[in-house]
């Protein structure tokens, strides 16, 4: 890599390299069993043009579609960017914190991580949020549908779209996985670089995503689908750095109605906040304000062309 652009992808705030550009994955709950997730998920990581190392994570196998299959991640013994669980929600903090103990840099959770909460005793979210923090490690998730890099044509996602490998210069990040799988599964010519599905924000929120899409020089224009907002000082330095290097944001807020509200909270525990606020910011930062995937699509589309128009035009 070149030092130029080793600046670029090193923005303020937390390091996401060994998250979305990460050198080795280890596959916790690898799996030849058919129709599982975990062989799902593995088949993903392995079927594009990924060329960094991965480690199948399973006691029960010695070996998972062709690959030794490890114990456990620390008995992997070569270094593990990324761990990315296949397992089911009551062994997952477990599984997080043999992984930081291991020295994992970055972790993807899948699960919903639910369980009925007990008063004055803090949440699983937040049980494994904790765990990150104290790691140093950023997390995609919980209750996410993974990520998407075609960069380095890399998909961490066990679920079906994107079948096809088509690099492009669009960043998205979306706290709806379904909104997510829309946008990815398109069949029209909007190609990402990066697209997130960033879940619940147990650790890494989209701000984070948001900045390190500004410092990659593989993008052009990002996208946000939005239900809430959990750092919003985050969120406006980052819609600010984007603004300042000229990147192009278009926006799709979710919730503004009280039955989206309501299916906002349930999705992922995400309060929405008043849509005149959001309004207020996007128009305050430039951003391009949608109403539908549809023209969120067709704003990215444009806004990443390389003849695209100045703004205001």
């Amino acid at each position: 890599m070149r030092g130029d652009e080793e600046k670029r992808l090193t923005p303020p705030g937390p390091d996401l390299r060994p998250l979305l550009r990460p050198r080795s994955i280890a596959v916790v709950g690898a799996s030849d069993s058919e129709g599982s997730f975990g062989r799902r998920l593995l088949a993903a990581v392995r079927g594009w043009r990924y060329e960094g190392s991965v480690y199948p994570v399973n006691p029960r196998y010695g070996s998972v579609a062709g690959l030794p299959c490890h114990p456990s991640v620390s008995a992997v013994g070569e270094p593990v960017d990324l761990a990315v669980f296949a397992i089911s929600d009551d062994r997952v903090e477990a599984g997080l914190a043999e992984a930081v103990a291991a020295g994992v840099r970055a972790a993807v959770i899948f699960g919903r991580c639910y369980e009925p909460p007990v008063p004055g005793a803090p949440s699983k979210a937040d049980r494994l949020g904790d765990l990150a923090r104290e790691g140093g490690i950023p997390v995609c998730g919980c209750n996410c549908m993974g990520f998407v890099n075609s960069v380095d044509g890399l998909r961490v996602s066990g679920n079906p779209p994107p079948t096809e490998d088509r690099p492009g210069s669009v960043g998205l990040v979306s706290h709806s996985g379904s909104s997510w799988s829309g946008m990815v599964g398109n069949r029209r010519q909007l190609n990402f670089s990066y697209a997130v599905s960033a879940g619940q924000e147990i650790a890494t929120t989209m701000a984070d995503y948001v900045r390190f899409m500004v410092a990659d020089p593989q993008t052009r224009a990002i996208g946000c689908i939005v239900e809430t907002v959990r750092d919003p000082a985050g969120f406006l330095s980052a819609l600010e750095e984007a603004e300042a290097a000229g990147i192009p944001v278009a926006a799709l807020k979710l919730g503004r109605s009280e039955r989206g509200r309501r299916f906002a909270a349930a999705h992922t525990g995400a309060i929405s906040g008043r849509d005149a606020a959001f309004d207020a910011v996007f128009d305050r930062h430039r951003v391009a304000r949608c109403e539908t995937l549809d023209e969120l699509a067709d704003t990215l589309e444009l806004l990443a062309s390389p003849r695209r128009p100045a703004s205001g035009g």
